[in-house]
């Protein structure tokens, strides 16, 4: 890798990918070691990458459906505000960091609390839970008065 790769990294690359280690990757590998250390010696990094990403991207992916849900239907209603709403870039850098939240407060309950396997489902459910109904919440409000809702949407979608 040279130098002249590193200069051709932009700013969205940049973030993108900082989300998905931050989000995914680096709270999955925590679960795991708190889990089953064994298991995390004993997998080579491909395996654990793959068992990191597994477990920590439930709770991203429901309230992202929910949101291309919601979009999806005020498109097709011609909702008023509708682009206010955003798309799948900004949804993804939202739900990203909200999943870094949910994911990091897990590991600290799993850590805190001894949590195993059975326990670790419980918290990832009831986050699930959480994160959908919030996410169904603000949607909801958005339809209300997209102009009232501005902090919705912080990232733009479009090309600067």
């Amino acid at each position: 890798m040279s130098i002249d790769s590193i200069y051709k990294i932009t700013p969205d690359i940049a973030t993108n990918l900082g989300v998905l280690i931050f989000s995914f990757v680096c709270p999955g590998f925590l679960l795991w070691y708190l889990i089953s250390p064994e298991l995390f010696v004993a997998l080579d990094f491909s395996k654990l990458l793959v068992l990191a990403v597994a477990v920590s991207a439930p709770t991203f992916i429901a309230p992202y459906m929910i949101s291309l849900a919601f979009f999806l239907i005020m498109k097709k209603r011609a909702v008023d505000g509708a682009e206010l709403y955003g798309g799948p870039k900004s949804w993804y850098l939202r739900h990203g960091i909200n999943n870094a939240m949910h994911m990091y407060l897990i590991v600290a309950l799993c850590y805190w609390l001894g949590a195993g396997g059975g326990r670790l489902l419980v918290f990832v459910l009831l986050v699930i839970i959480f994160s959908v109904v919030a996410e169904m919440y603000s949607s909801i409000m958005f339809v209300r008065n997209p102009r009232r809702v501005s902090g919705l949407t912080v990232f733009s979608d479009e090309q600067v």
